[in-house]
């Protein structure tokens, strides 16, 4: 799967990212559950400042280059949420 996304990233000139976050020995009990919540949401929030911030050398490699983007971006990011 993952050259399969690394195919359509270097074909368009896109980036594809791809993050898999899996819980080693989970059970099912509240403190673990509360911990997993905790840890997945930082682990998603990282990820997420981790695509932005390949986006934005996306940008700033294109710009040195003088060529244009592939692909198009939306001008504001969501990075408040973050």
């Amino acid at each position: 799967m993952v050259e399969g996304l690394m195919k359509v990233g270097f074909d368009t000139d896109t980036p594809v990212l791809s993050v898999s976050l899996t819980p080693h020995n989970f059970q099912e009990t509240p403190a673990l559950i509360a911990f997993f919540k905790d840890h997945f949401t930082l682990k998603g929030r990282e990820a997420a400042e981790a695509a932005l911030g390949a986006v934005d050398a996306h940008r700033k490699i294109a710009a040195l280059n003088g060529t244009p983007l592939r692909y198009q971006l939306p001008e504001h990011h969501a990075t408040e949420a973050l």
